[in-house]
């Protein structure tokens, strides 16, 4: 769903105008960046003395939705990624440049799906032990706890491409 947002912007040219301003670029990448930091800190001390809970309701798959959704976008690699590397292959010749945004966006879209679907199952055959395992899910915790820190400060101290 966030990579849709850039699909339909790029198409309607609003990517190329935030990629055209240092000023919108700067502020989406430190919004992401924030972002992430903002989640390592969630994940090293939510659970800090509490025993981590195994809930899978829908709250809980919404609210990881909506942060997925959030992190893609204020990833400034895919705002780049729209406006730099896809209108390539567009060919004036062929039609519409907007439609041809559209169409190479929703197949980058589609394979996004096949590959995500491929992560998602693995981890839920994972996850069934990982329940079981408190010391094992703390230290995953922790792990992509300094993960989101680390991907937060690279991308707030990385130059402009």
């Amino acid at each position: 769903m966030g990579t849709a947002v850039y699909v339909v912007a790029t198409s309607m040219g609003v990517s190329a105008l935030l990629a055209a301003s240092t000023t919108a670029f700067l502020i989406i990448k430190y919004l992401g960046a924030s972002y992430l930091i903002w989640l390592g800190v969630q994940k090293l001390w939510r659970h800090k003395d509490s025993e981590i809970p195994t809930d899978t309701s829908d709250t809980t798959l919404l609210r990881a939705f909506c942060q997925g959704v959030v992190v893609n976008i204020l990833n400034p690699k895919t705002l780049i990624f729209f406006t730099a590397f896809l209108p390539q292959f567009v060919d004036q010749r062929r039609g519409s440049y907007a439609g041809q945004l559209a169409f190479f966006g929703a197949c980058f879209i589609m394979l996004g799906i096949a590959s995500d679907s491929t992560y998602v199952l693995l981890s839920s055959a994972l996850a069934g032990r990982m329940r079981g395992n408190s010391l094992l899910r703390h230290r995953l915790d922790r792990y992509s706890g300094v993960a989101y820190l680390a991907l937060g400060v690279f991308a707030a101290l990385s130059r402009e491409a």
